[in-house]
């Protein structure tokens, strides 16, 4: 074919445009009707078409992110999931850290505040465990049971307390020295009747 046939684009077997240049969208083609036969380059996309694109992949972009939010919510551990956990002779501080951390808690919710009563109550209770909870669940150590109870009172009972552990609570919460219980215990009262702790 020579320069005197029609004006024809130069198209690869495969359907696709030689590219001349940088830019994907540009087909070169040669035609001897305009500037002598020289070499010139056309839009393969016309503005509507780049248009419907942008809107299109910025769709897709919004669904993706929907569909990534979807999966985090439902990455996140149900309340009696965590709580069966903190009351489960396996608890350790690596699964517990592991389980909050897929939390994304705001300071005014107290919604998993309960956690440091469960807790506080477990045999395996550690100052780790307890800080942990602490750090993860803003608030929790002001959490008051039905009872009165509140996490200060409750580690005050367990066999396994120590120094450490108070203080973390008391640090945490230090109006819970001197708050009472349904039946006007306070965490320092608990304590000293805390047997418990004379065994181990």
């Amino acid at each position: 074919m020579n320069d005197n046939d029609e004006s024809t684009a130069l198209v690869q077997p495969s359907g696709r445009s030689v590219v001349d240049g940088p830019s994907a969208s540009t087909i070169t083609f040669t035609s001897p009707s305009s500037n002598g036969g020289a070499r010139t380059s056309a839009n393969a996309d016309d503005s509507a078409s780049q248009s419907n694109g942008e809107t299109q992949l910025s769709d897709r972009m919004q669904q993706l992110n929907i569909r990534q939010d979807t999966t985090i919510q439902s990455n996140q551990p149900s309340l009696p999931e965590l709580r069966a956990y903190c009351q489960s002779e396996s608890l350790t501080e690596h699964g517990l850290r592991e389980r909050l951390s897929r939390l994304n808690l705001q300071e005014e919710d107290s919604t998993y505040d309960i956690l440091l009563i469960d807790v506080c109550a477990n045999d395996c209770v550690t100052y780790e465990m307890v800080q942990c909870v602490i750090e993860h669940v803003p608030g929790a150590a002001s959490v008051v049971t039905t009872g009165g109870l509140r996490p200060l009172h409750v580690v005050c009972m367990n066999k396994n307390v120590t120094l450490d552990i108070v203080r973390c609570v008391i640090d945490s919460y230090p109006g819970a020295l001197r708050t009472q219980d349904e039946i006007g215990m306070t965490p320092l009262f608990s304590l000293c009747c805390n047997r418990r702790v004379d065994e181990t």
